[in-house]
């Protein structure tokens, strides 16, 4: 019974650790978490071409 509740554990472990590592890189990355002086800002960044088609759209209507 009780090597049977241990291997639960550790299957339920080894998951929510596969889980927890898969999900790191993308905060990561997002500057969500260890960011630091140097952050990224989430998002893609527009030429100004792109952000005045974008803000014309409403008006052409």
């Amino acid at each position: 019974m009780k090597t049977n509740l241990w291997v639960i554990i550790l299957v339920a472990i080894g998951f929510l650790g596969f889980l927890l590592g898969y999900s790191m890189p993308p905060f990561i990355e997002a500057g969500v978490i260890g960011g630091g002086p140097n952050k990224v800002k989430a998002g893609a960044e527009l030429d100004k071409k792109t952000q005045d088609y974008y803000k014309n759209l409403m008006q052409q209507e």
